[in-house]
Parts: C-alpha cells; structure tokens; sequence
C-alpha cells in the first residue's frame, strides 16, 4: 500500500490530476486508512446496565417445594470456574444464601432450617433433598440442568454476526467476595458451556469471547454498564 501511494504522489507532482479525480484518489486513501484503524480499534455493539442483569439474576432462581417448606436454589461459579448449589428460603433473599461446592455435595451435606435438618446430596447432577418427621419422608429434587436452563432463559442475550448467542449472567464468587460476569452458551446438542470473569478484570480490557469470520467479539464493563465490542482481525500474510 505504501509503495503504490508512493508511486501515485509522484505521478501527480508531474501529471496533476482533475479535481474530481483528485477527490476520488483522497476518498480512496481515507477509506483505507479507515480500514486501518478498524483494525485495530474496537467498534462498540450494544450495552445493558448492570442493575438489569442483577434482577435478572434475582429472578432466575428455581422454586423446591419440600413438605410445608419453600426455597429457592441457584447455581454458582466461582474465579476457578468451580459450581456452587446454593439455597436460601422463599420468604427470604439471596444474600442469606447457603451453598456448597459440587464436590461437597457429591459426599452429602445438610442444611438446617427452623430446627429442621435438610439432608442434600449431589448424584448424576441431580440434587436430592430430604427430610424425615414423624411417620413422614419428604423428598425434593432438582438438577443441574434445570437451574441452567432457567439461568440462561431469563438472562440478558447478546448475538454475536447471527451466529453465535450468550446469555450474560450476574454473579457473585463466593472466593473473594467479588462481582462478576457469566457468559453462558448452548451449543446445538443443548449442553451448557460458561465463562466467567471478574468485574476488576472486564472493567480494564476488553474480554474476547469469540472469533467468527476474522471479527473478535468481547465484552467490558464501562460506567456500570457492560459494552459489547467487535474488533476486525488483520490478517497476517
């Protein structure tokens, strides 16, 4: 580009050009150096306020009912990307929230409520939750890929060139005490793959979530909104 723009600087220096071959040439480089800088600068998309994705993530709890007992349930993930159940009571909020790692679980738990102790286990994906009275048994399930399926559901969506669909998640590690994002995709076969990042991270760069045709697509979290960015790759010779 350099040696043609070269070539063609001189040509006019002796063979001055029309006027409206002059403007064609100079609309002609401006566009290539246009070219040049999408390149190499990201192109915002869109943006959801963070408040939003915080209801949502309110909202997307899934309901066990237990004998005379209401909860909600969630899954959560932390800054190893390691799955968290947790539990708290209908009539109360998620910040009073209980929860185990998956590994826990799996080994069996118990969670105590009103003087009752609820026995929960982790098989197959399925979490079991019990607890026995007087002449009673009362049994609770509900899996993984239910509260996976109501998490991406109610969530935020970004569609990426028509292709590719995320649902953005707030969520809170339960590491560091920290806020964060989910990126949450299905691919064709209905399993669930997730991300996460930490909003101290995602506040300083861009993350790039996804290449598709020579276009990065990413997101960051900008005056308490997350922005969606495109960013078209040059391609090395």
């Amino acid at each position: 580009m350099k040696k043609i723009t070269i070539l063609i600087l001189t040509t006019m220096f002796f063979l001055p050009l029309s006027s409206s071959a002059f403007d064609a040439f100079v609309k002609e480089d401006i566009n290539a150096v246009n070219l040049l800088k999408q390149k190499n600068t990201p192109s915002e998309l869109s943006s959801v306020s963070l408040a939003k994705l915080a209801i949502e993530r309110r909202e997307s709890a899934n309901l066990i009912e237990i004998g005379d007992y209401k909860f909600f349930s969630t899954l959560i993930i932390d800054n190893n990307w390691d799955l968290y159940f947790a539990i708290w009571p209908k009539d109360s909020s998620m910040d009073n929230k209980t929860l185990w790692l998956e590994a826990e679980l799996e080994k069996g738990a118990v969670y105590e409520y009103r003087g009752i102790k609820f026995n929960l286990v982790l098989e197959n994906g399925i979490v079991n939750i019990a607890y026995d009275e007087p002449g009673n048994k009362f049994i609770s399930k509900i899996s993984y890929d239910d509260i996976f399926h109501k998490l991406y559901f109610n969530a935020e969506k970004i569609i990426f060139a028509d292709r590719v669909e995320y649902a953005i998640i707030r969520n809170h590690d339960p590491l560091n005490d920290k806020e964060g994002i989910i990126a949450l995709r299905r691919d064709r076969e209905g399993m669930f793959w997730y991300s996460f990042n930490l909003d101290d991270i995602i506040s300083n760069q861009i993350k790039w979530l996804v290449g598709i045709n020579g276009v990065l697509y990413g997101m960051r979290i900008q005056d308490n909104n997350l922005v969606f960015f495109s960013k078209v790759v040059e391609k090395k010779n």
